[in-house]
């Protein structure tokens, strides 16, 4: 059976499945030198231009696939008026782990907010389709000012931080988890996130 489409709207952009025509872009995006991997690359390898293509194939394979996971472990993220591809935001799928990221790709995107407002409407998604999920789990690195912030702004709380232990640019930095709890998370938002964006533009 085909599983019905996710479309989550926020007042600015949509969080949607992934579609063919995002192909082209998450291949540019993906290309080595983006300024969005020097952010990420602590944290995750970078794929060389085979890892691209694998990725790029896996991509068409699940769009001719009959279904997809509920809950979701990805969905991109597109401008409302354009639905263009901004980025992404994935899960690992597993309750217990962490694995939750965002990334908007464009750097001229950066600092507007769109990163709070996908990744609210993320959580509470996966806070709603998972019911067994009671935390949400992040890793980011103390470089990692943006995210860092979002996180924080978002209801998560640092719950280890391993000492100087990424190395970036022969500078060392901290590896940090945060842990997002779901009592909390209904607490600070108890009609849904969405409805706390409601008359922002």
């Amino acid at each position: 059976m085909i599983d019905e489409t996710t479309w989550i709207e926020g007042p600015r952009l949509v969080l949607r499945d992934v579609r063919s025509d995002d192909l082209d872009a998450l291949a540019y995006w993906l290309q080595p030198e983006q300024r969005w991997q020097e952010l990420d690359g602590p944290m995750y390898d970078q794929p060389s231009p085979g890892e691209v293509a694998r990725i790029l194939d896996d991509r068409r394979a699940l769009l001719a696939s009959a279904g997809r996971p509920r809950p979701r472990t990805n969905l991109s993220i597109a401008a409302i008026d354009s639905e263009i591809m901004l980025g992404q935001v994935t899960w690992s799928g597993i309750v217990s782990a962490t694995g939750l990221n965002i990334v908007i790709y464009n750097p001229d995107l950066w600092g507007y907010g769109l990163g709070y407002e996908a990744f609210g409407l993320w959580c509470d998604y996966l806070f709603e389709e998972a019911l067994a999920l009671n935390h949400l789990h992040l890793e980011t690195w103390s470089g990692n000012a943006g995210m860092v912030r979002l996180a924080k702004k978002l209801g998560f709380v640092e719950q280890s931080r391993d000492r100087r232990s990424t190395v970036v640019g022969g500078r060392r930095f901290d590896s940090l988890g945060y842990v997002l709890d779901r009592g909390e998370w209904q607490r600070q938002f108890p009609d849904g996130f969405a409805s706390s964006l409601e008359g922002e533009q």
